[in-house]
């Protein structure tokens, strides 16, 4: 299971405030509307990808096929991601 812990830095502090047009209900995560999408998110979202496929492999262990359902994209899709994440099936085989 991929708990708030396993994200490390990738989620924001939730301390931080930023000037904010936009907030959740509970005022947790604020966003400046200001900036273009890619300065607010930055890499954020790719190692939060990154993590999650990382994490449904695992539990799936290894299998390609049900790893994809379980996250909702074809195969192909996982693999490519796995290739653009370097996410390489062997590593798995060792758990």
């Amino acid at each position: 299971m991929l708990t708030v812990e396993d994200l490390g830095d990738v989620l924001p502090d939730r301390t931080t405030r930023v000037s904010t047009r936009h907030s959740t209900e509970n005022g947790a995560l604020t966003i400046d509307a200001s900036l273009g999408l890619k300065e607010t998110v930055g890499g954020k979202l790719v190692e939060l990808e990154r993590l999650y496929l990382d994490q449904v492999l695992r539990e799936n262990k290894r299998k390609i096929i049900n790893s994809a359902a379980h996250a909702g994209i074809s195969r192909r899709t996982l693999q490519r991601k796995m290739s653009n994440y370097q996410l390489d099936k062997a590593q798995y085989k060792q758990e």
